[in-house]
């Protein structure tokens, strides 16, 4: 095992408390960028999909109104808006999360309960993927897809 950071010279603290600051910075920015991201896309698509249906109801003939194709595709265009809101939600949370737990992990750190080796290893770790960071975005994606294929050819 690595020697605790309490044991490190000075100038090597100096070095470990800048590349955390460094990280804690990085990993806040990544937060509060998200946060603005998910209130005004949930803001934007919430108000701009209420207005276009509202428009298209508004406009259309009452045959092309009570159609079942116009239906399903403006329930495939919701669907796909909601999982955009899904998509960025969960992406503002993995990003808090990642804060909240780099600050504690940090915290172990500086009390000698863990070693420079294992934060940057848990660090790593936390910062993969998951399977539903994927399937999100691309179900998103497909419903617009399959919400304009509809409307064009349904």
């Amino acid at each position: 095992m690595e020697q605790p950071y309490s044991k490190y010279p000075i100038e090597t603290q100096k070095w470990f408390t800048a590349q955390i600051d460094q990280r804690w910075g990085q990993l806040h920015s990544l937060e509060k960028e998200w946060s603005a991201k998910a209130v005004q896309t949930l803001f934007l698509t919430n108000a701009g999909g209420a207005a276009a249906t509202l428009s298209f109801l508004g406009a259309a003939p009452e045959q092309i109104v009570n159609d079942a194709g116009v239906k399903w595709s403006l329930a495939l265009f919701v669907l796909g808006l909601i999982f955009v809101g899904l998509v960025i939600a969960k992406t503002y949370y993995r990003m808090s999360g990642l804060l909240r737990a780099y600050k504690r992990e940090a915290s172990k750190f500086f009390h000698d309960q863990i070693a420079w080796d294992e934060l940057c290893k848990e660090d790593d770790k936390r910062a993969e993927d998951g399977w539903l960071d994927h399937l999100l975005p691309w179900t998103s994606f497909i419903l617009f897809g399959a919400g304009c294929g509809y409307s064009l050819f349904g």
